[in-house]
């Protein structure tokens, strides 16, 4: 999900980069109820029929299915954030905080748009060595709309300071 807000003047802006989350962690936890639903009930029934072993197994199936539905729930809820300033590009990524954290002189900063093997466009940020790959995780659609929008950005900067 890409989200655009402008900064306090004219010469900034905020772009909030977040990746698909459609079931959150509520709509994983029911999942993970309705799961151990059925898994329960096949336990009983594996256990009234004299199958203990079955009921290990469907406790072991439920511990993974929910270790696997919280990685995936953390990874969802990473985001990054690039602050943009008349001075300066902030670039953060965390989950609940900023965990990594770039920050490069604006006038000395680009943004590298490079196609791969499959065609697919690659983001990033370079400031003299250092490039810091964006937007990993969007998908095709959002990627084109990040991309017009920093070109909007920087087109518009270029307009202000040059």
């Amino acid at each position: 999900m890409l989200k655009v807000t402008p900064g306090e003047d004219e010469a900034c802006a905020r772009i909030v980069l977040t990746p698909n989350n459609s079931a959150g962690w509520r709509g994983n936890r029911v999942f993970l109820m309705l799961a151990g639903g059925v898994t329960a009930i096949v336990a009983t029934m594996s256990l009234l029929v004299g199958a203990a072993l079955v009921v290990f197994f469907c406790g072991a199936e439920i511990t993974l299915l929910f270790i696997a539905l919280r990685y995936v729930s953390r990874q969802c809820a990473s985001q990054e954030v690039v602050q943009l300033s008349p001075y300066e590009v902030l670039i953060q990524r965390g989950v609940k905080a900023p965990e990594q954290q770039w920050s490069f002189p604006r006038l000395h900063t680009r943004i590298l748009i490079e196609t791969d093997d499959s065609k697919s466009q690659q983001i990033s940020v370079q400031c003299q060595d250092v490039s810091v790959p964006i937007g990993r995780f969007l998908n095709e659609r959002e990627r084109q709309q990040l991309i017009s929008n920093l070109k909007g950005l920087v087109s518009h900067y270029r307009h202000l300071y040059l």
